[in-house]
């Protein structure tokens, strides 16, 4: 079926795409640049690109693990039944969402062929113990490995379920990694770990321009980006694809693609401004969350106090938000509320 990028349009990503460095061949050079997605896993698909052996020579790198089962050798996902309303193939679906490019040209993800390290934590989009505790191992090795500049988060539970993953989630920031999180949308709640003050908590509007979820408190939404009617892969099918991805899982995605397009268009200019000292690295989090905010455009929805309490942010603009310049450094502030100490 023929890909429907009305959100692509809808946060100028070919306008950004455009500002990026290239390849020889036209596709977008990212440098460095690597994203580690936090989901199911990944299944083989064309909406990766060729396979090889070992994975994908597209974006698929093989450093990711498993740490929901660490006996499994890889985060490739055994697409374990789980309880509906879950489906099987998450990361598949939001991994290619975020950075798919097909050989065939019939699917591009909101960041093409931007290289994702995948990690296994979960059978589906619910946190609950097990999965948390496996978030915290995961940023951990994350941060060990230096490799990977932001963390894309479709997974969430209304409440603080682990300790050490709020733990991890400070050592990650205090590390400068961006972290995008899934507000959710199984109650009224933000759920953690989007609800961390460390982290980037994104929400979803609809297609027709309505919001995605309404929540009971929007001071921990950074902002909000596509949910619904989002082109994805069918993971019955390894060539096929379906337009009724939906959620704040897909929300998520867009904002982690805008992360690592941000930081490529930069480059060496974020280190040059922030400094690249261990003291230093919180504030290229605080100045990605700053020009987030800045560059962002009126909801389609109301937003007044009465109706939305506390809400300040507002739609994703990637091309905006390459155009807006890097924040001082002294305007930045630290987030001092530990992700280690939230309960409930």
């Amino acid at each position: 079926m023929p890909q429907d990028r009305w959100n692509h349009t809808s946060v100028k990503a070919p306008q950004a795409w455009a500002k990026l460095p290239k390849k020889a061949n036209g596709d977008i050079n990212w440098g460095n640049i690597r994203v580690a997605h936090l989901d199911t896993g990944y299944t083989r698909h064309a909406a990766y690109g060729n396979w090889q052996a070992n994975g994908s020579n597209a974006i698929v790198e093989t450093p990711g693990k498993d740490f929901f089962r660490p006996s499994r050798p890889s985060a490739q996902d055994p697409l374990t039944p789980v309880t509906p309303p879950q489906e099987v193939g998450h990361g598949t679906r939001t991994g290619a969402v975020l950075a798919g490019r097909s050989t065939a040209g019939d699917f591009l993800g909101v960041a093409p062929g931007l290289p994702i390290v995948p990690y296994r934590i979960n059978n589906d989009s619910l946190i609950l113990q097990e999965a948390a505790v496996a978030i915290g191992g995961a940023l951990n090795h994350i941060v060990s490995q230096g490799r990977c500049q932001v963390v894309s988060i479709s997974q969430g539970f209304p409440f603080a379920l682990d300790k050490a993953m709020g733990r991890a989630v400070d050592k990650a920031y205090l590390n400068g990694i961006i972290l995008c999180c899934a507000a959710g949308q199984v109650i009224d709640r933000v759920c953690y770990p989007a609800k961390h003050r460390r982290v980037i908590g994104v929400a979803g509007y609809r297609k027709s321009g309505r919001q995605y979820q309404k929540y009971d408190r929007y001071g921990r939404i950074d902002s909000w980006a596509p949910a619904d009617n989002i082109t994805r892969p069918d993971v019955s099918n390894p060539t096929a694809y379906s337009n009724n991805g939906d959620g704040t899982s897909y929300s998520t995605v867009h904002v982690a693609a805008a992360a690592a397009m941000w930081l490529r268009f930069h480059g060496s200019a974020i280190g040059q401004t922030y400094g690249n000292g261990a003291a230093d690295l919180w504030r290229r989090v605080e100045a990605f969350r700053l020009v987030l905010r800045i560059s962002q455009r009126i909801l389609p929805f109301k937003t007044s106090p009465a109706t939305h309490p506390g809400n300040s942010a507002g739609k994703l603009d990637i091309a905006n938000l390459l155009s807006v310049k890097l924040p001082a450094r002294d305007i930045l502030m630290r987030e001092d509320d530990l992700a280690g100490d939230d309960e409930m």
